[in-house]
């Protein structure tokens, strides 16, 4: 039979059975590739194209962001605190938690006016762990006074965890009958992160929501919560109050890092243009610029002043310059601006020699600085003092809503 030659069939050829196949195979011929261009799925003996490595995007940091990035990493350290910021006093963290129970049985009891809960949060995306206290007033003021009770925020200060600073504020907050929450900022202490000024500032507002949570739960409303920041904290508790509406007291708060780093460089005889570098990198890095939040403060604030304190502080004359100085009441103690204490005026009223809890070859640390509202001591409790006055200011104050 004729062939069409026009027959769009192409010819065909049998290959064998193979052991695998169960129907004879199909082989087109070469005249037979031309209509299957393009069938992928048909091509026959086509190598697999070559797979090309995938090609990694990074991120090229230029010579100038890598400056800028160690030039923060410089300004946080000397204005937030080094490693030195996560060690932790566990004795006096046991003190603030069951003092009775850690200093033993000679010990003026009534002097402990509190209960205390350990407590977590978190702050920040992606979440930090952060941990604190939540202390509970047991003092008899507590229930007289219970329609003015307040609960208050304690926002310590630089390089040391609240272990170092807390403990007199603690005993004497609590003693005027409030409740108290302290807290490590990220990177201090137990606290998950790095220090950072936007950290602080973060973990600050955090910390307040937890605390009006922990409150709630034990009867104070929202309205009767405040906050309290030394020296760093205040500038925590500053921005606090640009973001929620809540009274703060500014505890010898600086007015902003740059003028800290002119004052402290001008003690170590630095030359005036180095001193006017370092203050423009503090303006442009880190900045903790208290002095420019004063317009935006939401509620009302204290401004608490160190007579013998050098850093550059918040002064009268720069609240009466404030639009809204009717919100600020000044007050001026005669007091510096260090306060690392644990409170040494507290344990060295404690008797040791018998039935005391004191750890072996643990020695109590001078404390550096007086706390200007800090509670008379058990041995003499109705010794006047000016603080008994500093601290019936505070009190007054903290109790108006």
């Amino acid at each position: 039979m004729q062939t069409d030659s026009n027959n769009i069939n192409p010819p065909v050829t049998t290959s064998p059975l193979t052991p695998d196949d169960t129907h004879p195979r199909t082989t087109p011929t070469i005249e037979a590739n031309i209509p299957l261009i393009g069938q992928a799925a048909l091509q026959i003996n086509e190598q697999p194209a070559a797979v090309q490595p995938r090609q990694l995007h990074t991120t090229r940091v230029s010579p100038r962001g890598k400056f800028m990035s160690f030039l923060e990493r410089i300004t946080n350290r000397v204005a937030i605190g080094d490693e030195t910021a996560r060690q932790r006093n566990n004795y006096i963290r046991s003190i603030m938690l069951d003092p009775i129970e850690t200093l033993g049985l000679r010990i003026n009891q009534n002097f402990f006016h509190w209960e205390a809960s350990e407590i977590q949060f978190s702050s920040g995306t992606p979440a930090r762990a952060l941990e604190g206290i939540y202390f509970s007033s047991t003092h008899p003021r507590s229930a007289s006074e219970a329609s003015t009770k307040q609960a208050i925020l304690l926002c310590t200060g630089s390089h040391q965890s609240y272990e170092n600073y807390a403990l007199p504020m603690i005993q004497s907050l609590t003693e005027m009958g409030h409740d108290v929450m302290v807290f490590n900022y990220s990177g201090f202490g137990r606290s998950e992160g790095s220090r950072t000024e936007h950290h602080v500032y973060e973990d600050t507002v955090n910390a307040f929501d937890e605390m009006q949570r922990q409150a709630g739960t034990r009867g104070i409303p929202p309205a009767r919560t405040k906050a309290i920041g030394y020296s760093l904290g205040g500038a925590a508790a500053a921005y606090l109050a640009t973001e929620r509406n809540v009274d703060i007291v500014l505890d010898r708060t600086f007015t902003k890092a740059s003028d800290v780093a002119n004052v402290r460089l001008k003690e170590m005889r630095i030359f005036k243009f180095l001193r006017r570098i370092a203050q423009a990198v503090y303006n442009r890095i880190t900045k903790f610029d208290t002095l420019s939040r004063l317009p935006e403060l939401r509620g009302r604030c204290m401004i608490v002043k160190g007579a013998q304190d050098i850093t550059p502080t918040i002064t009268q004359e720069v609240i009466n310059n404030q639009p809204n100085f009717y919100r600020f009441t000044h007050l001026e103690v005669d007091v510096e601006h260090i306060h690392h204490s644990v409170g040494k005026r507290i344990l060295e009223d404690v008797d040791f020699s018998t039935n005391g809890n004191l750890p072996e070859g643990f020695e109590i640390p001078e404390d550096r600085g007086e706390l200007w509202y800090g509670a008379a001591r058990p041995s003499s409790p109705n010794e006047p003092s000016a603080q008994a006055g500093h601290r019936a200011a505070l009190d007054n104050w903290l109790r108006v809503n």
